[in-house]
This record gives C-alpha cells, structure tokens and sequence, in this order.
C-alpha cells in the first residue's frame, strides 16, 4: 500500500475502499493528525515501532518523506514530534530529481 494519511477515526472505511477510490482520496486526504491535543502521530509511530519489534524483532527506522511540496516548518514539526518521545534516529528522504530551470543570459 502506498503512503495514505487519515484519522485514525476514518482509517476503517479508507482501508475498505478500492484501489481507485484510495487514490482520489490520497490527493485530498487531510493527513494524520498531529495538533497538541489529538497528535495521532506519535501514536501512529509508537503502535507501529511496537508492532514492528514483536513480529520481526529488530528496531523500526523511521522516515520522514518529503517532496518538492513539503514545507520546511512542517518537517521541522514533524521532527519535534519525534524528539519529544526520544524517538531521535530517523531517515529524511528527498526527491532527487528537481524541475527544469531555465538560465539565466
């Protein structure tokens, strides 16, 4: 599956959607929420770390993906979030590729 970001409260019909109907909503998707009184973050990352330990015991990674729209507060939003549970050793993953510019003469 792709990366997808609901609320946790949406996540039941999201995953009970068809593939087509998953990427109309992806471009809309309001993401997981990660205000200071319902950050569904930290709980996304903690539930999965914890998961991920019990079934293949080794430590989870984490990655922080951002593209050409992603804004810089919001990473460093998103890295603060992490820092605050001690969650310190992530990836932060870019596209390499960038958008034509023309030369100046």
């Amino acid at each position: 599956m792709p990366n997808f970001g609901v609320p946790i409260s949406k996540l039941g019909s999201y995953l009970n959607m068809s593939k087509e109907d998953r990427k109309s909503v992806n471009k809309s998707a309001e993401g997981v929420p990660t205000d200071s009184l319902n950050n569904q973050l930290i709980d996304w990352v903690i539930a999965a770390r914890s998961a991920n330990q019990a079934i293949f015991k080794k430590p989870t990674y984490i990655a922080i993906k951002g593209d050409g729209d992603a804004d810089v507060p919001t990473v460093q939003k998103i890295i603060k979030i992490l820092q605050e549970k001690d969650i310190n050793r992530f990836n932060l993953i870019t596209d390499m590729e960038n958008k034509p510019v023309a030369a100046a003469r």
